[in-house]
This record gives C-alpha cells, sequence and structure tokens, in this order.
C-alpha cells in the first residue's frame, strides 16, 4: 500500500549536481590519469562489478567499511529528510537556509517528517487459477445491458474462466449499498487503518448505505482506541457508525490471507447488511498480481488473486448472492493490473485500484459522504477518485499517484487487444520484432521494485513509435484501455499513465514462473516465453568489445563502452555504477544511474563526480542511490537503508525515495519497506535507528555484498542529504552493465584517479 508525506524544497545546486549525470557530455575532453585498468568482459553478469538496489538486497553488517579516500569538501547544500513522524503522515517543518559548505551558492534546508514509506510488489506469490472455470454470465457473452454476469465457477486453482471477463452492458441499478471493507491491519500499517475508520466514520451507516469492516488489528503498532472501542489484537466485525463503530463480532485471531476468512466475511456481511448492490474493499499491503494482504501473525500469509476469486464466489454463493458485485476496490500498492481487472471481472462490474503505490493515507473514506444508496458504482469511485486526488494534494503526496476505475465490463475487448498485440509480436513474429521490443521495454518505466509492471496502453503506444507496422494493434490498445478506464488520477511524475500495468520482467531470469498459473493471461504468458526463448538463442552475443579510458568533460566524468557490432538493439537494460577504490584496491560502490545505448552500438555512462551524504547533526555517513526517469522531467531518487525496528538486532532493508519535478524542485519523499512480498509505507517505530548501506567488493572483479556503514541514525528524526565531491586525487571506478532480453549480460570498466 501506501508511502509518506514530504519536505518541501531542494537546493538548486544539490539538485543540478543530482541530474547532470544524465546529460549527454560534450564539451572539452580532459582524461582522467587511469590505472590502465580499462577492461570489457562478455560474461560480466551480475557478479562482475555493478551493484543493483533492486530485489532483496541484505544489510550485512560488516561493520565499518568507511568511505575511504572519498574525502568531500561538500558542495551541496542539505536537504532534511524524514525519519518518520507520527503514523497519520505528519508534514514536516519549514525550511532554514543552509549555507554552501564550501562557500557556493546558498543552500535551502528543508525539515522533513513524515511518515515515509510505501513501495513495490515483490516478483513472489501464488497462481490465480488455470485456464478453465468462470461460468459466463448473460453480460460476459455481451448479454441485455443490466444482465449480471455469473459470479464465475471455480475452474482449475479457482480462477474464473477468461471469457468470462464481461460483455457489453451496466450494472443493474437499486435503491441500497452495503459497502464491506476488509481491512488487513495486523501489519505496521495499522495506524493509517485506524484513521480511515475516522473517515468512515465521518460518514456513517444510513439505511440506504451501510459500511461493515472486518478489522483484524496488530500487536505493537498501535494501542490507540478508535470509536469508542479499545485497542484489540483480533479481528473484530463492525458496523461504522456516524462518529462510532459497532463491534458486531470478536473472531478471536483469524488469517486474513486466507480464503475462507474472505469468504465467511462476504457470507456475513451479505446476509446481515442485505442490499440491491454490494462493494468491497481491500485494506493493505498490494503486490501487484502475486500477492495481497500479507497478515503479519500468520507468518505475512497474503492472498493471490485465485485466493480472492475463491473467497468471493464462495461468500457470495453461501449468502445465496448469484450475480456480480457492483464494485471491488483495492485500497493497496500497485493492484491496478491486467492480471487482477481479468480476476475480478466475473464478479464485478467495477474495479478501482492504483498501478503505482500509494501514500500512507491512501483513500479518503470520508469523500463517501456524497454517495447515497441511489448512487450508481460508477459514482461511487468517482467520489473515492476525487477524495484520493485532494487528500493527495493537501499532504503533499501527489507527485507520482495513480488511481483509476475499470468498467470490467470492457476487459473483454482489453483482452482481445493483449491477445493481438501477443500475436503481432510474438509466435511466429518474435524474431521480427524482439530486439524492437527489447528496446521499448528497456525504456518502460517499472512501476515499483523488482515488480516487472510495465504500463500497458504505453507500452503499446512506445511499440507504434519504434515501428509504424504496429500502428495497427498499438492503436486497437489505446482504444480498448481508454474505453475501459472510465475515471482516473496521475500525479505529473506520472501523466502519461493509461490505467493497467502488465507484467513484463526485463529477463528470463527475472520470470516468476508462478505467472504460468494464470490461465486469463495464457496469450501474454505464451508471448513473454517465446519472447525470452528468443533472447537465449541471440545469434550475436552481447558484449563489449572495448572501452575508452574515463575522461571528463563539463565537470562530467563519462565512460564510453564499445558493444559487437549490430547488439545495441538487443540491450534491454544499461546501467552505470561508480565508486571509489579503497588503499586495499576493494571498491566501495556509491551509486547507479542509467546509461545511454546509441544505436551505433556505443554505451555511456556519465558521473557528476559527487557522492551522496546523509547526516543527522554531527554525525555522518555515505549512501547509495540509483536514478529512475519519471514523466515530466520528473526524476526518483532511490537510497536503500538497513532499518533496525524499535532497536531491534537485525535490520531490514527499506527504500527511501526523493521525487524531484522538472525545475529541480523536491515534491516528494518516501520510505518503503517490503512485507511478505507486497508493499508499503514504513511506518517507523519509537526507538528505531537506521544505518546507510553501499556495496562493498573485495577487489575489482568479485561479487559485491551490500554491507551496513559506520554510523547509526536515529530514524525517528530528520535527517539531511547532500551530495559533495569526491575529493581530488581518490582512485575511482566506473562499470558500465548491459543485459540483454535473453537475461545475457556484458561488463566494461575503468578505474583512474580523479584531477
Amino acid at each position: 500500500m501506501r508511502y509518506g508525506s514530504g519536505f518541501d524544497g531542494l537546493m538548486i545546486v544539490v539538485a543540478a549536481a543530482l541530474l547532470v549525470g544524465c546529460g549527454s557530455g560534450g564539451g572539452s575532453r580532459a582524461q582522467v590519469t587511469t590505472g590502465g585498468t580499462t577492461g570489457a568482459d562478455a560474461a560480466g553478469g551480475s557478479d562482475t562489478g555493478g551493484a543493483s538496489t533492486g530485489g532483496d538486497t541484505g544489510g550485512a553488517s560488516t561493520g565499518g567499511t568507511g568511505g575511504a579516500g572519498t574525502g568531500g569538501t561538500g558542495s551541496g547544500g542539505d536537504v532534511t529528510g524524514a525519519g518518520g513522524a507520527d503514523a497519520a503522515g505528519g508534514g514536516g517543518t519549514g525550511g532554514t537556509g543552509g549555507a554552501d559548505a564550501t562557500g557556493g551558492a546558498a543552500g535551502v534546508e528543508a525539515t522533513g517528517g513524515g511518515d515515509a514509506g510505501g513501495t513495490t510488489g515483490g516478483d513472489t506469490g501464488g497462481t490465480a487459477g488455470g485456464d478453465t472455470g468462470g461460468t459466463a454470465g448473460a453480460d460476459a457473452s455481451g448479454g441485455d445491458a443490466g444482465s449480471p454476469a455469473t459470479a464465475g465457477g471455480a475452474g482449475a486453482g479457482g480462477a474464473g474462466g477468461a471469457q468470462s471477463a464481461g460483455g457489453a452492458g451496466g450494472a443493474p441499478s437499486g435503491d441500497t449499498w452495503t459497502l464491506m471493507v476488509y481491512l488487513q491491519t495486523d501489519c505496521d500499517l495499522e495506524p493509517f487503518g485506524l484513521v480511515d475508520l475516522d473517515e468512515m466514520m465521518s460518514v456513517g451507516s444510513s439505511p440506504d448505505f451501510t459500511i461493515l469492516v472486518q478489522a483484524d488489528r496488530a500487536a505493537g503498532y498501535s494501542s490507540e482506541a478508535v470509536g469508542g472501542l479499545g485497542d484489540w489484537e483480533t479481528a473484530k466485525r463492525l458496523r461504522v457508525e456516524s462518529g462510532s463503530l459497532t463491534e458486531l463480532a470478536d473472531l478471536g485471531e483469524v488469517n486474513m490471507g486466507e480464503s475462507a476468512t474472505l469468504a465467511e466475511f462476504m457470507e456475513w456481511s451479505i446476509t446481515t447488511a442485505p442490499a440491491d448492490k454490494y462493494g468491497v474493499v481491500f485494506w493493505d499491503h498490494g503486490g501487484a498480481w502475486p500477492i495481497f494482504g500479507p497478515d503479519a501473525s500468520h507468518a505475512h500469509d497474503g492472498l493471490t488473486l485465485a485466493e480472492i476469486q475463491t473467497g468471493l464466489s464462495a461468500g457470495m454463493s453461501a449468502a445465496g448472492q448469484t450475480g456480480r458485485l457492483h464494485f471491488v476496490g483495492f485500497d493497496a500498492c500497485l493492484m491496478a493490473t491486467y492480471e487482477t481487472a481479468l480476476a475480478m471481472a466475473p464478479y464485478s462490474y467495477y474495479l478501482l485500484a492504483s498501478e503505482n503505490v500509494e501514500p500512507g493515507h491512501g483513500w479518503d473514506y470520508a469523500s463517501l459522504t456524497s454517495v447515497t444508496g441511489a448512487s450508481t458504482a460508477e459514482e461511487l469511485g468517482q467520489a473515492l477518485l476525487a477524495g484520493y486526488q485532494q487528500q493527495a494534494v493537501d499532504s503533499e503526496t501527489g507527485a507520482s499517484i495513480t488511481l483509476s476505475l475499470l468498467d470490467l465490463n470492457r476487459m473483454s475487448s482489453v483482452q482481445t487487444a493483449v491477445d493481438s498485440l501477443a500475436t503481432a509480436i510474438g509466435g511466429a513474429n518474435t524474431e521480427t520484432y524482439a530486439q524492437t521490443v527489447a528496446s521499448v521495454r528497456s525504456r518502460s518505466f517499472v512501476f515499483g521494485q523488482s515488480t516487472g509492471m510495465v504500463d500497458l496502453g504505453r507500452f503499446a503506444t512506445d511499440l507504434a513509435a519504434a515501428d509504424s507496422s504496429l500502428s495497427p494493434v498499438s492503436a486497437d490498445m489505446t482504444d480498448a484501455v481508454g474505453s475501459a478506464i472510465v475515471g482516473m488520477v496521475n500525479g505529473p511524475a506520472q501523466a502519461t499513465a493509461t490505467g493497467l500495468t502488465i507484467y513484463f520482467p526485463e529477463s528470463q531470469s527475472s520470470y516468476d514462473a508462478d505467472y504460468d498459473g494464470l490461465g486469463y493471461a495464457s496469450s501474454w504468458r505464451d508471448f513473454l516465453q517465446g519472447y525470452f526463448n528468443a533472447g537465449t538463442s541471440i545469434t550475436t552475443a552481447t558484449a563489449f568489445v572495448g572501452a575508452d579510458p574515463i575522461y571528463v568533460s563539463d565537470d562530467d566524468y563519462i565512460l564510453d563502452g564499445y558493444l559487437a557490432s549490430g547488439t545495441a538493439s538487443q540491450i534491454a537494460e544499461a546501467v552505470m555504477h561508480f565508486a571509489v577504490v579503497t588503499a586495499n584496491g576493494d571498491l566501495l560502490y556509491l551509486g547507479e544511474e542509467p546509461a545511454a545505448v546509441s544505436m551505433d552500438d556505443i554505451v555511456t555512462g556519465i558521473w557528476d563526480g559527487t557522492a551522496l551524504i546523509v547526516s543527522q547533526g554531527a554525525t555522518w555517513d555515505y549512501a547509495y542511490y540509483s536514478i529512475t526517469v519519471a514523466d515530466g522531467g520528473y526524476w526518483v531518487l532511490s537510497i536503500p537503508f538497513d532499518y533496525y525496528a524499535g532497536g531491534a538486532g537485525v535490520g531490514e532493508v527499506v527504500y527511501y525515495e526523493v521525487v524531484f519535478d522538472e525545475q529541480i524542485n523536491l515534491v516528494s519523499e518516501t520510505f518503503y519497506q517490503n512485507v511478505g512480498g507486497a508493499w508499503g509505507e514504513l511506518v517507523i517505530q519509537p526507538g528505531s535507528t537506521m544505518m546507510t548501506m553501499l556495496p562493498f567488493e573485495e577487489g575489482a572483479a568479485g561479487s559485491a555484498v551490500w554491507a551496513d556503514q559506520v554510523e547509526t541514525f536515529d530514524a525517528t528524526q530528520p535527517f539531511s542529504l547532500s551530495f559533495d565531491p569526491v575529493a581530488s586525487g581518490t582512485n575511482i571506478y566506473m562499470d558500465l552493465v548491459v543485459t540483454d532480453f535473453g537475461g545475457n549480460s556484458a561488463l566494461a570498466y575503468d578505474t583512474g584517479v580523479l584531477p
């Protein structure tokens, strides 16, 4: 689910230094003094240099590897980040002038605050049903308007069949609503769940609009009372009243990650508050198609799409409900996926979910005050869209938000368009288009950390821009997605997001085999498998044939590598890493940025010669960072920390994300953590500490190991970020790592001494 509040400004000098490494060089060339180690390694792979912030990086506590040789004269001003305030996401306080350490331009130091956090879904998780299943109702075959589709009989793995994705026709009307909220707060997000319950109480239930909640609370995250009820650690069934909560049942400890638990809640809700229209909201961390809602009291067991389908089907059937739900919503990260929409189409008329991570505040349930029993599902969804957007603006968390409302009756057209695209670029055409697909995929924005989720409509549009022969299928995709999306809000950093993501990992090695079980996505699965198989039989191996020594241009440090002729178009990812070389010849990596790949087979990495410093009072240390390009000139900076909750002896890796706009203003800051394969905002606990992390490599040909640095920071207090120049005379290392769509990697590198 969710990520947190931000500080207000970033010193221009700092931000300019941050972004200059993504430029194109130019100007005069002055070579860095080299150590004679310029090299190219076709077998480079992940173990030869090159650190990465993605995935489940450990926080090995190898002690103080320090920042040997980095020196630093502090040319940049400071930005004060967030350690984390109260769980409600309190914003930071204003700014004080911060002078440049070397007497340069005056900086601005903005204090952070707020519960940073948030994030992206892992590639783990279960299957979501087989190729069979799902009884198509009238709407599924394009029946009369208003005739409900049957709620999908369970097929293999409990999945409703793809053919029941819904045809033409709207949801039946009625004068009463029951909204069911599956509030899985048995996790670190519990404090935010209490805030959302308060919002629901500002609406309350009425004779024509009832809100029922199953709220499973956690131990150790919040002891606050809510709605007239004291703290609890079990699961309670509640009726939301105006200003209070009425407890209807205490279930004891239950596993919210089991389909049976969901089914029982559905049956109970429908029989407790019969209505003409039903909706269900799933509230917790989300991890795209693999998983939703890990339950902390049950080893972070969460619901797969197949389990959600089974729970919905069984619960509705037990309650005698034969039609579809009117509304399904995921107040969670990353759940607006093609796969989720297909899975929900047999069970609901509308779906509300986010492509990207959600801020910690999630949806604003107070916006439901405009909803009555006579409101349609689309009107309910539109109210939540508007409330979410306004709350994000008010909380200064809106830079990267996404939320889309889908008419699931129209998913059959989206499915047909995906099938057509998969046929056009796959099967017998795989080798024809594989390099074009690889090039487009390499430039696609991936939502979350290591999820492989890319925007569906944007991907199709970019394919057509790269090869006009794909324009017809691209146009069909754009039309189908545009028709299915009946409401959407996007922050400026995601202005071109089209409302749905689809699974497309960068290479075979990162493909999650559980995707094979999603029968309703079989055509896309077959395309992915064919595409990756084509990559394993690439005729010209991805390899560097040489590299120039590191040189200086306009105060940037530049490394050019040369690929084997004609192989640039098969590159799926290109990254530049930079490091300092310690007195022992070991590498201490400072960061990574995208490298540019030209069609004349040249790969270029540019570094501005600065190191990221985290400071808190007199305490400071080096930190690793990576940069991602978003929409509209926005940039996303990601920094890994080892987080020790409540002073625990064992840390967990969390990611601090900072977003800048085109004018180099800091617009949001966030901490994310992975919980059981799903991502969400980090809620910082009292007494918690953090340490920065850097990849450390013994020698230039070893394997990088993530290690905590020397200093410990108070995670509950603000800290500052600055980009300081690495000292003259420091030994440095730069490399270029490219990966093709078959998962083959190559490495080029050089070492030198800063002038």
